[in-house]
């Protein structure tokens, strides 16, 4: 291959990428389910810890996974006829379908078997939120994505390095800055830009 139709290839990608982000529809409506579930679990650990409450945290984080895949996948179901399908929404729904399913491994499956203690979930999970985030930063060409995934690197190492209970909080926070946030910041811009069009609106 020469240089020339290698240039015109890497061309041809680029607008195949530029125009799937321009085509992107995502109201943040998953983020923000997962966001809310997922801090609402880090203060009940807290609360846990910290009053030495005897409540079972593998059921607990159960039944809030639980509620967030059954969102997720009645979600899939709903908006599957209605979604316009790009490069870019592919490639985002890959990518946090994976760190999902990933995630979810982790935190019952490798636990459960003893190979990762218990104090290194935040941390791993910290990781795949890093991974996650910059990634999608890269495929829409968002800034704050970007900061959000090196956020979520920096959570990593802290919390790796400081274990405790003040984790949970920490980590908390931080799905409330780069989950929660993030996901309404896409919703707003779904409500301005989606839904006045009157295009496969999905509530």
């Amino acid at each position: 291959m020469d240089q020339q139709s290698a240039q015109q290839e890497l061309a041809f990608v680029k607008k195949v990428i530029e125009d799937s982000r321009k085509l992107l529809i995502y109201d943040g409506k998953d983020m923000i389910v997962w966001g809310i579930v997922v801090a609402l679990g880090m203060l009940a650990m807290y609360v846990i810890f910290q009053t030495n409450t005897k409540f079972s945290i593998p059921l607990l984080w159960a039944i809030l996974i639980g509620f967030g895949w059954v969102y997720s996948i009645w979600r899939m179901k709903k908006i599957k006829i209605h979604r316009v399908k790009t490069f870019s929404g592919k490639m985002m729904s890959a990518i946090w379908l994976s760190c999902g399913i990933s995630m979810t491994i982790t935190g019952f499956g490798l636990t459960s078997s003893g190979i990762l203690p218990g104090q290194a979930i935040i941390p791993v999970m910290s990781l795949f939120m890093g991974i996650a985030y910059f990634t999608s930063g890269t495929v829409l060409g968002m800034r704050y994505l970007y900061i959000a995934g090196i956020s979520w690197w920096c959570a990593s190492l802290l919390t790796a390095f400081l274990p405790g209970a003040h984790t949970f909080l920490i980590f908390g926070a931080l799905i409330v800055a780069f989950h929660i946030v993030p996901g309404l910041i896409f919703y707003r811009k779904w409500k301005s830009e989606y839904v006045p069009q009157s295009v496969g609106t999905v509530k």
